[in-house]
């Protein structure tokens, strides 16, 4: 089932497009790669379950995986939804981690699996690698913060714009690639919530939805402005700029 994930071509590499492992130079990518092993998973699939050892980091190429946490009555919540790029259990195993979530196949998944024991002696090799691991660490941080953040924020559309900005700048202005359940489910919001809000921030032209799973920011400025500062209902929708801000 696995195979290396990895090219002699040098543009082929698994982890160029990783931000964990972008910035650091094609030999010491070349090291990791070679060591990583590539694995195709289908929708639904439990990678990991709440309590595993967290025994590997995972990368995704393709697909969404979701980590998720389960209450006693059987409640979901959404801890974090990995895209491609994205990874997951580097900041576990280095304490010798247990996962506190699931980690389940939305789609069908393409990722690599690269086991902690290599990895940490990527890191004691290449000291740029664990500089690089500890900037994505705190960028993670700052981004669970973010969300926290928003959380906690009871208008529904202020919510929406302060996350749509939020992946708009992690993103550097690429497609955001959600379906509106996903988002709602990020943002713990009903669906038809998320559906009615997002028309209202395209009508305004802020956003658009360019396809199921994907809207791209139109105006990155009027979007903050909107989380920062609120905005004004008219009776009649989105008459003009000025009614949209306090």
């Amino acid at each position: 089932m696995s195979r290396v994930c990895c090219s002699e071509a040098r543009e082929q590499l698994c982890t160029e497009h990783v931000p964990l492992f972008a910035s650091l130079p094609y030999d010491t990518q070349k090291y990791l790669a070679d060591r990583a092993h590539h694995a195709r998973y289908e929708r639904g699939t439990l990678l990991f379950a709440e309590g595993d050892v967290a025994d590997a980091v995972r990368v995704v190429h393709e697909g969404t995986v979701k980590l998720r946490r389960t209450d006693a009555d059987g409640r979901e919540t959404i801890v974090e939804l990995l895209t491609p790029g994205r990874t997951a259990g580097e900041d576990l195993f280095l304490d010798a981690g247990v996962y506190p979530y699931d980690g389940v196949c939305m789609t069908d998944v393409n990722l690599c699996e690269i086991r902690s024991g290599d990895f940490l002696d990527f890191l004691r090799l290449f000291p740029d690698a664990a500089a690089s691991l500890i900037a994505q660490l705190s960028r993670r941080l700052r981004e669970v913060r973010e969300l926290n953040r928003l959380l906690t924020e009871n208008d529904a559309a202020r919510r929406l714009a302060g996350f749509l900005s939020a992946q708009d700048r992690r993103l550097c202005g690429r497609t955001i690639a959600l379906t509106i359940d996903d988002i709602a489910a990020l943002v713990n919001l009903r669906r038809e919530t998320v559906s009615r809000k997002l028309t209202e921030l395209g009508a305004a032209g802020l956003i658009e939805r360019t396809g199921p799973k994907e809207v791209r920011v139109l105006d990155r400025a009027r979007l903050k402005k909107l989380f920062e500062d609120g905005w004004l209902r008219p009776k009649n929708g989105f008459a003009s700029d000025e009614a949209i801000y306090r």
